[in-house]
């Protein structure tokens, strides 16, 4: 005698995360970040903020803040378009928060010598 096991179906937990990449090519004043995020829900509008400090060192940098918003394909992923930051000989750092409509979110920093 066989038995019979129902299956059932187990949400899968996907939480989210971004990839922040920055280059500076040799000899360069100009970096470009490229962002993509994944984990979100599908077709989910999602509030980008990025938090750019340059500065000659740790101490009063220059503060800028860029506000956006992507809405998730899908897969709940997105990507956007390049973000280009002059440097001038400058330390960089860039903090990117994603939060979506339903709360989730993710960071990513980059920081370095310019």
């Amino acid at each position: 005698m066989s038995a019979r096991v129902a299956a059932s179906a187990v949400p899968v937990v996907v939480k989210p995360s971004l990839s922040f990449i920055c280059l500076l090519p040799d000899g360069a004043t100009v970096t470009t970040c490229r962002l993509t995020g994944r984990g979100f829900r599908p077709d989910e509008t999602v509030r980008i903020v990025y938090d750019v400090r340059l500065g000659p060192g740790s101490h009063n940098p220059a503060r800028m803040l860029y506000r956006c918003t992507v809405t998730t394909d899908a897969r709940g992923s997105f990507a956007r378009p390049p973000l280009r930051v002059a440097l001038n000989n400058r330390t960089l750092t860039i903090e990117v928060t994603a939060t979506g409509a339903r709360g989730d979110h993710a960071t990513a920093t980059v920081a370095g010598p310019a």
